[in-house]
């Protein structure tokens, strides 16, 4: 599970870094789309932390046991 956690992480680190990257080609104030780039930035980035925390919790796990929550 930690795995998949990590590579889902890099993948989104990614594709926001391809994103950012795209945004400096575009004409942000003429086409009205900053602002929905930064709402979809700290979306990303808060959906990220959870998963990092999520991570954390499913790591210390002992093989077998129960789920915590």
């Amino acid at each position: 599970m930690a795995h998949q956690v990590n590579a889902l992480a890099e993948d989104l680190t990614k594709s926001m870094n391809r994103l950012k990257e795209t945004m400096r080609g575009i004409q942000i104030r003429r086409a009205g789309f900053k602002h929905l780039y930064n709402e979809t930035a700290r979306a990303v980035a808060s959906y990220s932390v959870g998963m990092v925390d999520a991570k954390a919790l499913y790591g210390k796990q002992k093989p077998g046991s129960k789920p915590r929550g």
